[in-house]
């Protein structure tokens, strides 16, 4: 389908209502989602350079999951691009074989993202709950190894997740939806039991409920921390409070008593940033996951769907700007490299 055709269509009067509201919805979706892949591409690419060159901004360890992070939102712009792009005006029922290629990197993507902040958040976790023995627990080559494994796992969970469809069933264009489907009923050869159930307990748990719960209650104790530090810090500090509402982050820190103070301080102020990125993530992805789901057993809203699908789509741009405005040295790093630029 061309987008010549798909502007002709438009400016034909004779176009019921509904076929016209189909398109225009099309479009505007589009725009929108290669507005959003190309605004991940770009602020993500600026992120890494920032914290490759300030390393600091987040921690030495924590900028390793953090670039890590920036790199899987690369990737997933180009995938928008590509998925979005490709379902809409260039797939036909006869180029079903793109079809596997599109699903792969679409839960690729979806996993990357997921256990990068599981990495994140057990880092965040250990820095808050053991803050003297932090850099004892992990360091930067820990984190690079850790950032492997969460790699290694997504590209098994995503391999795993249709490992039977591949070696079983068929795949298939729905061209009235415009979406890639697979066959649940037409199995070439009947899969073993054995198989769907190693299948099952590997997707569902590795791939969607033991992140899921974790990042959620981590970071649900992280908060509760958080909010119980800042507490403390108005009940310990409302001299520094009164004569300066801008109070430095040293004169904060020396109110403090103990060793651990002035490091868990700055951890705590980490962590409501990605307490913040966490939460935008599993927001916008656990209802697009929701309908995926209800879409195999009763017949679900397309356009629904596709507008969930949308709201994934503006992540991970979100993620850099989240940086930007709740993580001083990063505003910091950010000003200085184009200053200097």
């Amino acid at each position: 389908m061309e987008m010549s055709t798909i502007i002709n269509e438009f400016s034909n009067s004779s176009t019921p209502p509904s076929f016209s509201e189909g398109y225009r919805f099309m479009v505007l979706r589009l725009l929108i989602s290669n507005c959003s892949a190309l605004l991940a591409i770009i602020l993500n690419i600026l992120s890494a350079l920032i914290l490759y060159k300030n390393p600091n901004c987040f921690g030495e360890t924590t900028t390793v999951f953090a670039k890590g992070f920036s790199f899987v939102g690369i990737v997933n712009g180009f995938q928008i691009l590509l998925s979005e792009n490709v379902n809409e005006l260039v797939l036909t029922v006869d180029h079903v074989q793109m079809c596997w290629v599109l699903l792969f990197i679409a839960i690729l993507t979806s996993q990357l993202n997921l256990h990068f902040i599981t990495c994140l958040t057990i880092d965040r976790y250990i820095a808050i709950r053991y803050s003297l023995r932090y850099h004892t627990f992990l360091s930067p080559t820990r984190a690079v190894r850790i950032s492997i494994a969460a790699v290694a796992v997504s590209v098994f969970v995503t391999g795993f997740t249709y490992s039977d469809r591949i070696l079983f069933s068929d795949v298939y264009f729905d061209d009235h939806h415009r979406v890639c489907s697979i066959t649940d009923d037409n199995y070439s050869v009947e899969p073993p039991a054995i198989w769907k159930l190693l299948q099952i307990l590997t997707v569902m748990l590795i791939g969607i409920a033991l992140p899921v719960i974790f990042v959620v209650v981590v970071n649900i104790y992280l908060f509760v921390v958080t909010v119980g530090h800042a507490r403390r810090l108005k009940k310990s500090v409302p001299e520094v409070r009164l004569e300066n509402n801008a109070a430095t982050e040293q004169a904060v820190i020396e109110s403090f008593p103990g060793p651990a103070e002035p490091f868990l301080l700055t951890q705590l102020k980490i962590a409501r940033t990605f307490i913040v990125v966490s939460g935008l993530f599993l927001a916008v992805w656990l209802p697009s996951l929701l309908f995926v789901i209800l879409s195999k057993v009763a017949t679900v809203d397309t356009k629904l769907q596709k507008t969930s699908t949308l709201l994934l789509n503006c992540n991970p741009w979100l993620n850099d700007v989240v940086y930007f405005v709740m993580n001083k040295r990063y505003r910091k790093a950010a000003r200085k490299m184009f200053s200097e630029d």
